[in-house]
């Protein structure tokens, strides 16, 4: 399977397990989800982490291979290969969000106007666990989609 198709695959796959997770209460509701968990987050977590992270994409392959993000006082300051430990060059750091700017991508896709957005939050920390978001139904290979496990608070 090239990976482009086995991308391809991973995102439908996270699609349809969170289609399970979509609300059918409505925009507002989703809000009220997304601003309960983001206060949780805070609480429970605060600005100092670590986090395993991926983009979720119909993009490159190096675009969405899992990567190690420390995060010190809200911002970046490490980034490494989940697979094999190797440091990202800070050039690349943009590629990946902190969790706060997962939160951040949820609400501008909720208050946008996005056609569907799905998401799973963490039950113990309230991060968003997994995300998908289409903006256009529509539309083909569009879509967006964030992973994000194994958070360690700092």
């Amino acid at each position: 399977m090239t990976g482009r198709l086995r991308a391809a695959a991973g995102a439908m796959a996270i699609a349809l397990g969170l289609a399970a997770c979509s609300n059918p209460a409505g925009p507002d509701e989703d809000t009220g989800r997304l601003e309960a968990n983001r206060r949780r987050f805070r609480s429970a977590v605060g600005a100092g982490y670590r986090v395993t992270y991926r983009n979720v994409c119909f993009c490159v392959d190096s675009f969405l291979e899992p990567v190690v993000l420390t995060v010190r006082e809200g911002r970046v300051v490490a980034v490494q290969s989940r697979s094999d430990g190797t440091p990202i060059p800070p050039a690349r750091w943009d590629d990946y969000r902190t969790v706060e700017r997962v939160f951040d991508a949820i609400e501008e896709a909720l208050d946008g106007g996005a056609d569907a957005v799905r998401v799973e939050y963490d039950e113990a920390y309230g991060y968003p666990r997994e995300v998908w978001i289409d903006y256009d139904e529509r539309l083909a290979d569009e879509e967006r989609g964030f992973g994000l496990e194994d958070l360690e608070p700092a």
